[in-house]
């Protein structure tokens, strides 16, 4: 058992202990033995062999936690018998992903744990599925809506978040939406109020805009979606959405997104396959109208080979994508945070590498 638990990471001990007991019923035992903050240094037994581990706590392990983590870790020069584990209350996917890349262990408050340590301990134990959040700290259409505005804002390095019935009139939401939604992000820490509590002084910023990012694109990422398919003979692409999609769908009811869109802002990889576009979802209603309008764009619908593919914008989309790029006439883009979103939830090693890309280049947080 861990004794003398009265460190700041105190909850990584907790959890890497439960997590071990979980996975080894038992077999294995954690012990703190110092404390060197933000370090917590724990020896773990197995049989007579004792392993060290640092643990580093890192809250809700959204990426951007585990990489400035993973930048002080660089930075501490641990001898190379001691393990650092970065630990957190829910280590997500692209977390996981980050630190697989760096080859660090880490463990979670849902009982998952990937610890590999000399000498010779190797435990590797899946979480359970997540549970959803209670109902008001869930990514609704319209707090991520408020989440993907404020974000594009601060990539201008714009933190100051308007007044509630400026945020409301602009996305066409109510005030009490606005207010709810800005309130979750209050109680999660992503924004904070300054000046009095009312009156003409009174505002709100951005404060962790990086983290903010981290939750609502893993909950766009998961989102899924019913899009439509379509085989095309197409040479340019661009050349393509100007010359014939332009001529099938107004300027104003549509907007590129995915890898294609990423050429356009900050070009990384020679393939744009497929093509992604958000589409006004009156104009995605199956049937004969929808069928004659995909063979004017010289569209056959299909689920293989498919080289474009058309989204559903929602009630939010578009008004966004207008928001971020108002002067734009030729393609419509999304946002770089819908685009970054957008290329998380594609899915594969490439989508993961090309939004990397994208947030370092034209996301700085």
């Amino acid at each position: 058992m861990v004794n003398n638990v009265d460190s700041a990471n105190n909850r990584a001990i907790a959890v890497v202990e439960a997590a071990l007991e979980r996975a080894t019923s038992g077999a294995v035992r954690a012990e703190q033995v110092d404390s060197r903050p933000p370090l917590d240094l724990v020896h773990v037994t197995y049989g007579d062999t004792v392993a060290a581990l640092a643990l580093r706590w890192v809250g809700d392990g959204y990426p951007s936690e585990v990489r400035r983590a993973l930048d002080e870790l660089g930075l501490l020069g641990l001898p190379p018998d001691v393990t650092p584990v970065v630990v957190a209350r829910r280590i997500s996917s692209g977390s996981r992903a980050l630190l697989a890349e760096h080859d660090v262990s880490w463990a979670d408050a849902r009982g998952g744990i990937d610890v590999r340590a000399r000498p010779g301990l190797f435990v590797v134990h899946a979480a359970e599925p997540a549970a959803s959040r209670p109902g008001p700290d869930r990514f609704t259409p319209t707090t991520s809506a408020l989440a993907e505005f404020i974000l594009q804002r601060a990539t201008h390095d714009d933190v100051a978040t308007p007044p509630v019935e400026g945020l409301a009139e602009t996305l066409g939401i109510s005030a009490a939406a606005a207010s709810t939604g800005l309130q979750l992000f209050d109680r999660r820490g992503w924004t904070t109020k300054t000046g009095p509590a009312r009156g003409p002084g009174s505002g709100r910023v951005l404060r962790e805009p990086g983290a903010l990012l981290d939750a609502w694109a893993e909950a766009h990422a998961g989102a899924e979606v019913d899009a439509i398919g379509a085989q095309a003979f197409i040479r340019d692409g661009l050349a393509w959405l100007s010359d014939t999609f332009t001529a099938t769908w107004e300027s104003h009811a549509w907007a590129l997104t995915g890898l294609l869109a990423l050429e356009l802002r900050a070009p990384f990889s020679t393939t744009t396959n497929p093509i992604d576009i958000y589409v006004d979802d009156s104009s995605l209603r199956r049937g004969p109208a929808l069928t004659s309008r995909l063979s004017a764009a010289g569209l056959v619908p299909a689920d293989t080979g498919v080289r474009v593919r058309l989204l559903p914008a929602g009630r939010f989309t578009l008004r966004l994508a207008e928001l971020s790029e108002p002067d734009r006439t030729d393609v419509p883009l999304v946002s770089d945070i819908r685009l970054y979103g957008d290329l998380l939830r594609s899915g594969g090693v490439r989508a993961a590498e090309s939004a990397r890309h994208l947030r370092e280049t034209r996301i700085p947080f």
